[in-house]
């Protein structure tokens, strides 16, 4: 028999073993599993018994006791799937009401195999995740399996159903098959981590196998359920909490033309040899002097060394790059703490170009022209002289007209 301890009303589980060279003992941890899984031969004819016979049909076979009946129920299914006889010296009873049942059961099932019970599932996937102590949202965990819904219960984290880590889902709450969750480190408790447990009806002939969970055991005797039950489903997402910092990559600007210069991009790393966090980001062109912060980093393993690689320098035609300096170039990041790498750019406007000075004409000693600059006529200075010689002849005649009177 199993029983479930964590359970508010735990009843016994009926159950029948299917593993006969394996132990088990009390306390050790089953859950339900699939046939593959159990990797047991004939669990087609094992099903076909429990279903025809105790304690599904509680008179058969036709024996004396309720622990006759399990034993001579035990000893067929040892039959099918140890190979195992029971001896007719010292069991007579039991050795018949075996070998009626074996028989019984290859004519029921020679013209077919009975299938697997249907087997409700519940997952959650993954089922292990590490969140950072910085309080950043990990997931998505998607809800998978047959159950329509389950309950939730949490143990050291935050549980959420939005990435942003907006909108909470308490402790009680039911999350319906194919949700997604995200889960955010809240406490160190033992065992971080959710849960979601609901409760089926399980037909007989689904098996129960070792989980694994006890320490020190490595295996256990394989169980299949002997009549219909109804039986807790869980499952389990384990959270290891990380310690874990941010980093941040700042850029500076300054000199004469800043304000003037282009987008400044520079990508944020951090690695601790494991993981890698990794992240850019652009300082918009024109953005006055001064600092500020362009990346930041989250969930960077406590440990990881850092640094800030500038990728675009923002230089123009009127701002021209005349430094770049990283300080620190690396920082290692610490727990529950930001640190951070400034890139600083100074900027200066560009240097004017001299105007050309002009090469003076050669000196002449020709005295000016005047007037006109075509070639001088001498025609005219002709006429002239030649007018002003008629003007003195007439001038001459005139005074010795006056004279003759």
């Amino acid at each position: 028999m199993l029983n479930d301890p964590s359970s508010s009303s735990p009843g016994d589980i009926l159950t029948y073993c299917i593993d006969l060279a394996t132990e088990t003992e009390i306390g050790v941890h089953y859950e339900l599993g699939d046939w593959s899984s159990a990797n047991v031969p004939n669990l087609d004819y094992v099903t076909y018994i429990l279903n025809n016979y105790y304690p599904v049909v509680p008179g058969a076979p036709a024996l004396s006791t309720d622990a006759e009946k399990v034993a001579a129920v035990q000893g067929a299914i040892w039959y099918f799937t140890d190979q195992f006889v029971v001896p007719r010296f010292g069991y007579l009873a039991q050795h018949d009401a075996i070998a009626a049942i074996v028989a019984a059961t290859q004519a029921a099932l020679s013209g077919g195999a009975t299938p697997a019970p249907p087997l409700p599932t519940l997952t959650i996937t993954p089922d292990t995740a590490t969140a950072p102590t910085t309080g950043d949202v990990v997931g998505p965990f998607a809800i998978g399996g047959s159950v329509s819904s389950s309950t939730l219960s949490t143990r050291g984290i935050d549980v959420f159903s939005d990435a942003a880590g907006t909108v909470p889902v308490p402790d009680g709450s039911s999350v319906a098959q194919g949700s997604s969750l995200w889960a955010r480190y809240a406490a160190t408790v033992a065992d971080e981590g959710f849960s979601l447990e609901t409760s089926q009806t399980v037909e007989a002939g689904n098996v129960f196998l070792y989980d694994g969970g006890n320490p020190g055991r490595t295996s256990a005797q394989k169980l299949i359920l002997a009549a219909q039950a109804t039986i807790p489903i869980r499952a389990n997402a384990a959270i290891t909490p990380m310690a874990a910092g941010r980093f941040a990559a700042d850029v500076t600007v300054t000199g004469a033309a800043a304000g003037l210069q282009g987008a400044i991009s520079v990508t944020a790393r951090c690695d601790d040899g494991t993981t890698v966090v990794e992240s850019s980001g652009t300082l918009a062109a024109g953005t006055p002097a001064g600092t500020t912060r362009v990346v930041t980093l989250s969930a960077v393993p406590a440990g990881a060394t850092c640094t800030v690689t500038q990728t675009a320098d923002g230089h123009t035609a009127g701002a021209v790059l005349t430094s770049t300096t990283t300080v620190p170039g690396s920082v290692v990041a610490v727990a529950n703490s930001t640190v951070s790498a400034t890139v600083t750019d100074t900027f200066a406007h560009p240097t004017p170009t001299p105007t050309p000075t002009p090469t003076p004409s050669p000196t002449s000693t020709r005295l000016p022209d005047t007037g006109a600059s075509a070639p001088p006529s001498w025609g005219m200075p002709a006429a002239l002289l030649t007018a002003g010689l008629a003007l003195m002849v007439l001038d001459h005649v005139r005074r010795r007209s006056r004279a003759s009177r």
